[in-house]
């Protein structure tokens, strides 16, 4: 959003006045004490509702990469993440 921009979130209408400025940000964590400063070992998935949110959304959508026994933040992309991957398992995960 600008800088300055207010948008009252208990307003539809502020809210979509303003929804093309938002950046949408999912948030991946982890205390896992063999992930790196850089993130390098940490082990996630993306949601078929995170892959269609970037691709529809493009740079309103980030990700943010949280060390929570670092404190250490990094901000990206799904595109970016992926180039990334050291190695990617796709899978379909079912309930009944």
């Amino acid at each position: 959003m600008p800088i300055g921009t207010k948008v009252d979130f208990n307003c539809p209408k502020s809210i979509q006045n303003h929804i093309y400025n938002m950046v949408f940000i999912e948030i991946k964590t982890t205390n896992n004490t063999s992930v790196k400063e850089d993130f390098t070992g940490y082990f996630f998935a993306f949601t078929q509702g995170e892959l269609s949110a970037s691709e529809q959304l493009g740079v309103r959508y980030a990700i943010a990469l949280v060390n929570r026994r670092t404190k250490n933040i990094e901000m990206s992309s799904v595109p970016k993440l992926l180039v990334k991957a050291k190695s990617m398992n796709w899978q379909v995960s079912v309930q009944l």
